[in-house]
């Protein structure tokens, strides 16, 4: 399995050992609900925004690691490519939560990477 996160800026890239998707993507519903004078309800539909969520990038070393974390702080949008499991491919930018380095509890082997992501189209 071979991934790889792509800054579209400068074509710089890393590339984790593995990655971990969330179970769960969360679209956000933009519906809106209008109370109308009578008592009853109006809603306007909209799509609902991009999906968003955290991945958890894993890496062999610390320097990969603190690699892959510069990437992610430029003002840029990336592309995630997995040639094993396309389904994951994606574009997307750093979301509010920002990224979190640190260190496998566990082993004391791996880094962690998490980075949270939004959705794009391009």
């Amino acid at each position: 399995m071979t991934i790889t996160i792509t800054r579209a800026g400068d074509s710089a890239t890393t590339t984790p050992k593995t990655l971990r998707l969330p179970d769960d993507v969360i679209d956000e519903s933009r519906n809106v609900e209008h109370d109308l004078l009578n008592g009853d309800m109006a809603i306007t539909l909209v799509a609902p925004r991009p999906g968003m969520g955290e991945m958890t990038l894993v890496y062999p070393d610390e320097a990969s690691a603190r690699a892959g974390r510069a990437l992610h702080r430029a003002a840029d949008h990336f592309e995630l490519v997995d040639t094993e499991n396309t389904a994951r491919n994606t574009t997307y930018v750093l979301g509010q939560g920002g990224t979190r380095l640190s260190l496998d509890p566990e082993t004391k082997r791996f880094w962690f990477l998490n980075v949270s992501y939004r959705e794009i189209d391009l």
